[in-house]
């Protein structure tokens, strides 16, 4: 990478960073009755991003990936001046949509806006061809009773499915509250001054030795994991039948 290039990069994420930045601030100061703010919240549609276009900033604009490409005599647009390397001259738009867009803002946002409709329109077709292929091509594996995949023919596919044994569709995003506890805290919130639960405790600590260890050696203990079941989900519905 040219000296050029990691300018263009860091320059790239620094203005990424500020829209979304901007974007936590502004759903921050709306109130909770905010009719985008409640879309938002409960994940029905939208994005804090798009909180931020409408009050804040639209941000950076984007072609082929990049930042808005010199394409006319070492400038962008007519309205810059030769190598301006200033991010409103390579597609940064500082505006909002409730304070409108600029002229030089507005064809930038065209550019972008134009390379979306055409990846909508054609990845649509492609995607939709490949998986119709794949569900053709893999449609007679099965997942025997011993964990192996195999075809029709009896051809070992793979020796556990999916190479651990996890279904995706059930993989749930969740926090695992004793991992990240130091020993001082763990001993507090989970033992007992009582000999008959000393095995229990005792079994908690190695589990959690395990987690650190082996399971998750590089994660800090704050961090969500994901994983095939919801460990507090299984706890609360065994708790509510025991006492029911």
């Amino acid at each position: 990478m040219t000296i050029r290039e990691s300018f263009k990069s860091k320059v790239e994420g620094e203005l990424n960073h500020a829209r979304g930045d901007s974007g936590q601030y502004a759903q921050k100061s709306l109130k909770d009755n905010n009719n985008v703010k409640q879309m938002v919240t409960v994940g029905s549609k939208g994005s804090y991003i798009n909180i931020s276009q409408m009050s804040v900033c639209v941000g950076q604009q984007s072609g082929k990936g990049r930042r808005i490409p010199f394409c006319f005599r070492h400038r962008t647009l007519p309205h810059f001046t030769k190598d301006d390397f200033s991010p409103e001259a390579l597609g940064f738009i500082e505006n909002s949509y409730l304070r409108r867009l600029m002229l030089q803002e507005f064809f930038f946002h065209a550019m972008a806006g134009r390379e979306g409709l055409d990846d909508t329109a054609v990845k649509t077709a492609e995607t939709g061809y490949i998986h119709r292929r794949l569900v053709k091509a893999l449609e007679d594996v099965m997942v025997h009773y011993d964990g192996t995949v195999h075809n029709s023919l009896g051809d070992l596919v793979q020796f556990v499915y999916g190479e651990d044994g996890i279904v995706g569709a059930f993989i749930e995003r969740q926090k695992i509250n004793t991992f990240g506890l130091d020993n001082e805290a763990f001993e507090h919130n989970y033992r007992v001054d009582a000999m008959k639960l000393d095995e229990e405790y005792n079994e908690l600590l190695n589990d959690r030795r395990l987690l650190r260890e082996f399971v998750f050696p590089t994660a800090d203990g704050l961090t969500p994991h994901y994983l095939p079941v919801n460990l507090h989900r299984i706890i609360q519905n065994a708790t509510e039948q025991i006492r029911g």
